[in-house]
């Protein structure tokens, strides 16, 4: 189902998985040819690294193993 076509709660939901700008960038750069010069693609991978900043931080801050 396109996400254009998704309405509320799940147009929300789908920008929430970073799997959805994951697959927005395969497509537009392989399918497409836009490449990396799209504006689109650019900020879909700074939206990434977010997520990865984010995750990583949280898993951190939350897991940490301590030597006794």
């Amino acid at each position: 189902m396109p996400i254009s076509s998704m309405s509320g709660e799940s147009y929300i939901e789908a920008h929430m998985f970073p799997v959805m700008y994951y697959t927005h960038i395969l497509y537009d750069t392989f399918l497409i040819g836009q490449g990396l010069a799209s504006e689109k693609i650019i900020m879909y991978l700074l939206i990434l690294v977010g997520f990865v900043v984010g995750l990583f931080t949280i898993g951190t801050l939350l897991l940490k193993k301590e030597m006794k």
